[in-house]
C-alpha cells in the first residue's frame, strides 16, 4: 500500500465488506506523500454505492443479491454526484468487473475521487478491496487509465501474496471471465 500510495502521489485505502450491517469498513490506510490529504477514520463504516471500494466488493457478492440489499437499505444522495437510481448503480458494478477497477467521482465527497480494485485470496474470493484516493482534478491530470493500473497491479500483488494464483491485470480477468461461465 505504501508502494501504491507513493506511485500515485494519493492516500492508499483497504476496505472490507460487513455483511451483517451491509457496510463498507476501512480497515487500512496510508496517507499519501502529498500535501493534500483526502482521509478515512480507519473504522469508518460508509454506503456500498458510495465509494470505489464499495463498488468492486458489491459487484463480486456471491451471497446475498446486491439489488435486494439495496432495495431494504436504499441508495441516500450524499453528494450531487451520489448515484441512487439502482439501473445505473447495477451498470456501474458490471463495469467495474469488466475493467477490473471502480471508480468515485465526487460520489462520497465533493472534490474527491477513489480507483478501486478487488483483493483476492487463495480461493480467487473477493475478500477486500484497495483504492487510491486523490483530488479529483489530479485524476485528469495523471490519468484514469494510468492511475487504475497501479491499483490494479497493487491489488494483484496482495492477491498473490494471500496466495492467489494469476499474474497482473489477468488475474483480474481470469476469474471475472470463470464467475460468468458458471
Amino acid at each position: 500500500m505504501r508502494h501504491l500510495s507513493e506511485a500515485a502521489q494519493a492516500t492508499a485505502n483497504l476496505a472490507i465488506f460487513d455483511p451483517h450491517e451491509l457496510e463498507i469498513i476501512f480497515v487500512e490506510q496510508i496517507d499519501s506523500p502529498t500535501e493534500v490529504q483526502i482521509r478515512l477514520r480507519i473504522g469508518k463504516r460508509v454506503s456500498p454505492h458510495t465509494t470505489a471500494v464499495g463498488e468492486v466488493l458489491f459487484a463480486h457478492l456471491d451471497s446475498v443479491p446486491a439489488a435486494e440489499m439495496l432495495k431494504e437499505h436504499g441508495m441516500p444522495r450524499i453528494t450531487k454526484h451520489t448515484i441512487t437510481d439502482s439501473a445505473q448503480f447495477a451498470r456501474t458494478l458490471e463495469m467495474a468487473k469488466v475493467r477490473g477497477y471502480a471508480t468515485d467521482h465526487e460520489e462520497a465527497a465533493e472534490g474527491a475521487c477513489c480507483i478501486g480494485a478487488p483483493v483476492r485470496n487463495h480461493k480467487g474470493d473477493v475478500v477486500a478491496a484497495i483504492s487510491i484516493s486523490m483530488m479529483a482534478a489530479r485524476v485528469g491530470r495523471q490519468g484514469e487509465a494510468r492511475l487504475a493500473s497501479l491499483v490494479k497491479a497493487a491489488a494483484a500483488d496482495i492477491s498473490r501474496a494471500l496466495g492467489c494464483q494469476g499474474k497482473g491485470p489477468a488475474l483480474q480477468n481470469q476469474f471475472v471471465q470463470k464467475k460468468a461461465a458458471r
